[in-house]
């Protein structure tokens, strides 16, 4: 039995997903790091590489983009199904708003997943200080 999900609770902790523009942090709730940093693109078949945040995608291209990319965190890296588990999505505040609803298109109608919290990434990095108040900076 995987040591996630000994948990004192029958609900099983969250999927934690930051995407940003090079890398996504993925791992589970309550872990003190990212269980993996992988870089945010797909390589075709072709071999030519297509970033999964490149704000030139289409809709339709972004959701196939976005379908192959989820699948591999699901399946290749954390080893769990998206059925079982709520997402916490660490959005980007420069994020598309396209980008967004294909990401959530793409978790609900394609991997079924219970429920999606999206949170600013921000304001998620002063939680573990307990603090109500703070600054928070990000490089462009």
């Amino acid at each position: 039995m995987p040591l996630y999900d000994l948990g004192l609770g029958s609900e099983k902790v969250h999927v934690v997903i930051e995407i940003g523009f090079y890398h996504t942090k993925i791992g589970f709730a309550g872990e003190s790091g990212p269980r993996h940093i992988i870089r945010s693109y797909n390589v075709k078949s072709d071999n030519t590489v297509v970033n999964i945040c490149d704000p030139k995608l289409t809709y339709e291209e972004l959701v196939d983009e976005l379908t192959k990319f989820v699948h591999s965190i699901y399946f290749r890296y954390l080893l769990t199904n998206p059925k079982d588990r709520k997402v916490l999505l660490c959005e980007n505040f420069l994020q598309t708003v396209n980008f967004r609803e294909a990401l959530a298109h793409v978790l609900f109608k394609q991997f079924s997943v219970v429920g999606i919290m999206f949170t600013p990434s921000l304001p998620l990095a002063l939680h573990p200080l307990g603090s109500p108040t703070g600054s928070g900076f990000t490089s462009l």
